[in-house]
Order: C-alpha cells, then structure tokens, then sequence
C-alpha cells in the first residue's frame, strides 16, 4: 500500500485529504510541524510528501532542501499562496509540483497517484546490482560508471549506486546520447518535462546538474570533468570517457 504524507495545521484540510486518498487505497501519515515530518521521515517509508508552507515552525520553503537531502520521494507544495514566484521558487528548490488551495479534491487524487506511480516506475529495482537479470545491451558504459536503463540508475563498475533521482536520471539519459555534443539548457527542461508535471527553470538545472556531478563521484575521469559546461548554452558530456 502507498503511503502519503500530509503536512498541514489546518485540521480540516488533512481530514479532507485523508478520507479522499484512503478511498484510493492510500495510507495517510499526518503532521502538523516541520520537526514532525522530518522524524516521520527518520522512521517510514512515505511514497509522497503533500507539503503546505505556512506552518507553525517554520515556512517550509526555507526547508524544501533539507527535506530533499533526507528524502527524493516526490513532493507536492499545496498552499494558499498564488504567487507565479512562489510557485517557480518552490519547484526550483526541489518540489515537483504546486497545487494552489482551494484545489479539486479529484484533481489533487489523480496528481498524487500519478507522481507515485512514475516515480515508482523509475526507482524499481534501483538498489539492485545483479547483473544476471539484465541484457548487456541494457548497459552503457562511461567513465568508469554504468546505467541500467531496465534500472533506472547508475552504479560504479566495482558495484554501489549513484543513488540518482528520476530527474537526474533523465539529464544524465539526454547527455549521454548526445555524447561529445553541447546539450541546450532547453532541451535538458524539455527531457524533464516529457516524464513529469512540470518544467524547471534553466537555473533548476543548474542546480541538478551540480547535484548530479557530485553523485557521479565529483565527476573525476582521468583528471577531467565527465560533465562540462558550455557556457551560453549548457552542458557537454565528455565523449572521452565512453571509450
């Protein structure tokens, strides 16, 4: 069974909430606090986070990339705030989706079933290493790295996972076929905007890009960086590390 996690003071909103994802077979943790959903987060498993911002310790949008670091299961900001800014601020922190309140119940249903359903699709088996299940055609070698494309992940040839979010699965996916080639900041928004609900800014890739180069062991290959910036347009895969 799925499990979300609601955190929202307004008790009304979460018994809302609650009643409508549990007739989708959906089990609801509830908080109040931001220090109560990072020791929930400590202790279960949630397969989504539904994340309001005015809450009584805090405004959650200064701890959107905390909670990111502790967690990459997908997060959806429900707020009564309808600024565009606010929306584009919370997304390029790390949210993957905004919902303004008041919101369609049926609307806020099928969003939160359809983030857990892809990110479940990409994180399948992500933690598994065994080579036995897999075609090696499956596998693209570079810099000392492999994707699993049946996996949706990246591991080191000695084994252990880069642990990469769908996202920055995506980015990693585009570069690579694009080898050698320059990668247009648009076209990385795009690669990420074809499997999920929303298009990130060009300053949002910066920052997964730096978050990727750091899982991809700081992205050291023979003394050369994997990933290069072209400044102006974006990022360059070294076509190098694939031979």
């Amino acid at each position: 069974m799925d499990t979300v996690l609601v955190v929202d003071d307004d008790k009304m909103m979460r018994h809302v909430i609650r009643l409508n994802l549990e007739n989708e077979d959906i089990m609801v943790i509830e908080a109040t606090m931001l220090k109560r959903l990072f020791d929930i987060l400590s202790v279960h498993k949630v397969d989504l986070i539904l994340l309001d911002l005015g809450l009584p310790d805090g405004n959650a949008m200064d701890f959107i990339k905390e909670i990111r670091a502790q967690s990459d299961v997908p997060l959806i900001i429900v707020s009564g705030h309808h600024e565009c800014s606010k929306k584009t601020q919370g997304l390029d922190l790390g949210a993957d989706d905004y919902i303004n309140k008041p919101f369609d119940v049926s609307e806020l249903v099928a969003r939160v079933k359809s983030h857990i359903r892809r990110y479940k699709g990409f994180g399948e088996n992500k933690y598994s290493s065994n080579n036995n299940v897999l075609n090696k055609n499956d596998d693209i070698y570079f810099g000392g790295l492999v994707m699993r494309k049946s996996q949706y992940q990246v591991f080191h040839e000695k084994g252990g996972s880069c642990d990469l979010t769908p996202q920055e699965f995506l980015l990693l996916d585009m570069l690579l076929i694009e080898s050698g080639r320059p990668v247009h900041r648009d076209a990385l928004c795009e690669a990420i905007r074809s499997e999920s609900n929303y298009a990130p800014s060009g300053r949002a890739i910066d920052i997964k890009v730096m978050r990727l180069r750091k899982k991809l062991e700081n992205c050291e290959w023979q003394g050369r960086d994997i990933i290069t910036t072209v400044r102006g347009v974006g990022y360059m895969l070294n076509a190098e590390c694939m031979k």
